[in-house]
């Protein structure tokens, strides 16, 4: 994912778009309706919001 970064709670892409784990699960989800989809590109949506969900949890001490 040349160009992408992970800030705080989103991930951002090339035109600095910020998504939230939410909005890249509604796309999955959206994918998965709409049309069929290869494992390993719903691998890579899916770890990438998992990441992006684990961010988002406060650190525990």
């Amino acid at each position: 994912m040349k160009g992408w970064i992970f800030k705080k709670d989103y991930l951002i892409n090339e035109q600095g778009i910020k998504l939230t784990p939410k909005q890249i699960l509604t796309g999955y989800a959206l994918l998965e309706i709409g049309a069929e989809i290869d494992l390993k590109t719903k691998n890579k949506i899916i770890k990438i919001a998992g990441t992006l969900l684990n961010l988002q949890k406060p650190c525990r001490k």
